[in-house]
C-alpha cells in the first residue's frame, strides 16, 4: 500500500505535513511512536499508515488533554464515525491508541515510562514547548530517536499575532519559534508558503 490523504477533516488536509510524517516514520523504521496533540486524529492516522506499510509492527500512542476524540473511548465509534470508518478502511486500527495526557506533565515525569523512537508534538507549540523537547529528550535523540514538532518555519511565524488572516494562529497566543532555532537546534523539514501555512521541524542530532 502507498500514501494517501486520510479522509478526515483537518487543518492539515491541504498540506503535505502528513505525508512528511509518513515518510519520516518509514525512513527511520520507527516502531514506538508517541504523538501529543491528537485533535481530530489526522496525523496519528498518517503515522499509523507508515507502520502498516513498513511490515505491520509498532504502535502510535496519541495523547491529548481530553478534548475532541480523546474523551471518547475507541469502543464508542458511533460518536466519531468519520474518523473510525477511515481507520477501518485504511486498515490501521491495531496501530493506534488514543489516550489522555498533558504534554507538560508527561515530559517532566519523565515520559510516564513510555519508550519511544519517534515523538511528534503539536500542542500549540511555544518556545518553552520545544526547549523542553531538547532538554528532556536529548538521551533519546542520542540513541537514535526522531523528535519533531509542528512549527519552526519563518512563514508560520509570520502569522503569529496577526488578526483575521484566516490562519489558525489568529486564535492562539503563541510566540514565534524561529528565534530559538540555534538554541534548540532544529531543522525545518517541511514548510508551505501560502495563506494556510504549516511547518514541520525536527531536532538535530548534532
Amino acid at each position: 500500500m502507498t500514501w494517501e490523504h486520510p479522509k478526515i477533516p483537518s487543518s492539515y488536509e491541504a498540506e503535505t505535513i502528513g505525508k512528511t510524517l509518513y515518510e519520516l516514520v518509514l525512513k527511520n523504521k520507527s516502531k514506538n511512536i508517541i504523538e501529543f496533540g491528537s485533535f481530530g486524529g489526522w496525523t496519528a492516522v498518517c503515522m499509523a499508515m507508515a507502520l502498516r506499510d513498513s511490515g505491520g509492527e509498532g504502535t502510535v500512542t496519541s495523547y491529548d488533554i481530553g478534548n475532541q476524540i480523546i474523551s471518547v473511548p475507541l469502543t464508542k465509534k458511533s460518536e466519531h464515525t468519520g474518523l473510525y470508518s477511515e481507520i477501518d478502511r485504511l486498515g490501521v486500527e491495531k496501530y493506534i491508541n488514543f489516550e489522555i495526557a498533558d504534554y507538560y506533565q508527561w515530559i517532566e515525569q519523565p515520559f510516564k515510562g513510555d519508550e519511544f523512537d519517534f515523538l511528534y508534538v503539536d500542542v500549540g507549540n511555544t518556545q518553552q514547548t520545544i526547549k523542553l523537547l531538547r532538554q528532556k529528550c536529548q538521551p533519546h535523540i542520542d540513541n537514535g530517536a526522531v523528535v519533531c514538532f509542528e512549527g519552526g518555519g519563518v512563514y508560520r511565524d509570520a502569522f503569529v499575532g496577526r488578526a483575521n488572516s484566516g490562519y489558525w494562529l489568529d486564535n492562539h497566543d503563541i510566540a514565534e519559534l524561529n528565534p530559538v532555532r540555534e538554541e534548540v537546534r532544529f531543522i525545518t523539514l517541511f514548510e508551505f508558503d501560502n495563506i494556510i501555512t504549516d511547518s514541520l521541524s525536527v531536532l538535530s542530532r548534532e
